[in-house]
């Protein structure tokens, strides 16, 4: 008798741990999580030139800016930190454009 109380006792817990799939959902209003990763669609294989990509972003650089209001040429130099504008001024000197506008603005 123990014996067969003892597998009753096993059945049961063993289906009490296996669980039943009887979960309420409720509904949130939310979609729910995706369970695949979204496709992209595929890239066009023509291009719409808009000219979006050719109109001036942003602000201009105000020492490139003051060069040229006086008459100079800025010039983009390369170096190793980067790059770097140059004022290049009627008489042809040359100056680091941010150094020579923070000079003349002083005065």
């Amino acid at each position: 008798m123990k014996k067969y109380l003892a597998l009753a006792a096993l059945v049961l817990l063993l289906q009490g741990c296996a669980g039943a799939n009887n979960h309420q959902t409720i509904d949130t209003g939310l979609a729910p999580a995706p369970t695949e990763k979204p496709t992209l669609p595929a890239k066009p294989t023509t291009s719409i030139d808009t000219g979006l990509a050719k109109a001036p972003i942003g602000l201009p650089n105000p020492a490139d800016k003051y060069c040229l209001e006086v008459g100079g040429q800025v010039i983009n130099k390369t170096t190793a930190e980067g790059v770097r504008s140059v004022c290049q001024l009627k008489d042809g000197t040359q100056k680091d454009a941010w150094e020579y506008y923070r000079e003349q603005i002083k005065r």
